[in-house]
């Protein structure tokens, strides 16, 4: 009996650790690609071009001449066997930037969606800049 529950315990750890770090994935340059939905369905023209996923909680944001903009930091999780990524801005500038939770997938290796999580709300597709 003690040896099943040190196998759990270990599986257990094991499967966590390897959950976590999910989001090397995430680290690197990410191109907006396309921003739709919203209450006339046809998206948005963002005033950023690039997400960067610095590490694995620092990102930032820039624009279509790569110069900064925002300052942020992200969580990842998962509830209910979906994957959620959580924006929170260090810096405030005039724009309007993520500060809420979305629901996230790969589309590719190289494909990242982003989804609001509501009908009138807002979905994003990147692409991997390499």
């Amino acid at each position: 009996m003690k040896r099943i529950l040190v196998l759990v315990i270990f599986l257990g750890g094991f499967i966590a650790c390897n959950k976590e770090n999910d989001n090397i994935d995430l680290i690197g340059k990410w191109k907006i690609d396309n921003v739709s939905g919203g209450l006339h369905g046809n998206g948005y023209t963002p005033h950023y071009k690039y997400l960067y996923f610095v590490d694995d909680t620092n990102c930032k944001w820039t624009d279509n001449e790569d110069k900064f903009l925002v300052n942020g930091t992200y969580e990842l999780s998962t509830e209910a066997g979906k994957d959620y990524i959580q924006f929170e801005k260090m810096d405030t500038p005039i724009y309007s930037f993520y500060t809420h939770k979305f629901e996230y997938e790969f589309l590719t290796s190289d494909s990242l969606y982003m989804d609001e999580g509501c009908a009138d709300c807002y979905n994003y597709t990147f692409i991997r800049v390499k």
